[in-house]
């Protein structure tokens, strides 16, 4: 039979093994959402820098703006 000192040794062996695989896993996911968010990034940045001056025009200047609840 195993002793419990190896049974112990095995058991913190599997949970290393599984905290890695979790650790490579969550790492590659953060890798995942931080190239998204640098792709829509680079999406604004280029539509602002191609179309910046004909999308500035349909915004409504805040001067136009009338707060109705004062009336």
């Amino acid at each position: 039979m195993v002793s419990d000192e190896q049974l112990k040794k095995n058991k913190y062996r599997r949970k290393k093994v599984m905290l890695k695989r979790v650790h490579t896993k969550g790492m590659v996911a953060l890798v995942m959402v931080v190239v998204i968010l640098m792709a829509l990034g680079g999406q604004v940045f280029r539509i602002n820098y191609t179309h910046g001056e004909t999308c500035q025009g349909s915004v409504r200047p805040p001067d136009i703006y009338i707060n109705r609840t004062t009336l």
